[in-house]
């Protein structure tokens, strides 16, 4: 659990800072190491301007030639994440 120890300006508590500051790394670097192992292949294409590319297509697609961006109906079916953070615990 990551929390802020009671004095994080003494020597205790910015060692605490620093071990927290581990474990999410390498809670970071599991979650990176899942990624590429599920979706290698297709990450270089996984960018914001790849994505936005995408959206708009879907936009045109699913609303015709002059429909705006909507991203909160676009996006909705893909919330759910590549990972659960439960996944973790």
């Amino acid at each position: 659990m990551f929390d802020l120890p009671p004095d994080p300006f003494s020597v205790e508590g910015r060692e605490e800072l620093i071990e927290q500051q581990r474990e999410v790394i390498t809670l970071w670097e599991t979650e990176y190491k899942l990624c590429n192992e599920v979706l290698g292949r297709e990450l270089p294409f996984m960018g914001t301007s790849q994505a936005v590319k995408d959206i708009e297509r879907m936009s045109k697609v699913f609303g015709g030639k002059d429909a705006l961006i909507n991203f909160v109906s676009l996006l909705r079916p893909f919330s759910g994440g590549l990972s659960k953070p439960e996944s973790f615990s």
